[in-house]
């Protein structure tokens, strides 16, 4: 799934949590989405993109990950965050998860469709300009 940024790109730093992990001893593949949320959290609050308490942001509409390699508790995740589609409603996030022992290796990698949402209306608009202005640095 490799996929080429039409954006300037982020790396999140996430450490790894005991409970994080499954009954086979690597961390649940639900958590990955966790780890993509927290990520692309830090990188829109990095923009200045705060969410909460608004009338219209970023909602989650469709989510993609392949896990390359497990990942064992104790880790400290490294997630490279890059926009790899826009358009007028929506952009499409991409993901590539390293860990700090092995920083040349892939563990996951994924996508995120995030629409812009007018949540008083209850449906998407067109992303603000001032917003793709940040997002495109």
């Amino acid at each position: 799934m490799q996929q080429e940024s039409i954006s300037s790109s982020y790396c999140a730093k996430i450490p790894t949590r005991w409970g994080d992990m499954d009954a086979f001893g690597h961390m649940n593949n639900a958590v990955y989405l966790t780890y993509f949320e927290q990520a692309r959290i830090q990188w829109f609050e990095s923009l200045n993109i705060f969410i909460s308490n608004q009338t219209e942001g970023p909602i989650q509409y469709d989510s993609h990950v392949t896990y390359l390699r497990p990942i064992v508790y104790p880790a400290t995740l490294f997630i490279d965050l890059n926009i790899v589609e826009f358009s007028q409603r929506s952009f499409v996030v991409g993901y590539a998860v390293y860990i700090s022992e092995q920083k040349d290796k892939k563990f996951a990698e994924g996508t995120t469709k995030i629409v812009w949402f007018d949540y008083q209306q209850g449906k998407s608009k067109a992303i603000p300009e001032s917003l793709l202005a940040r997002l495109k640095k």
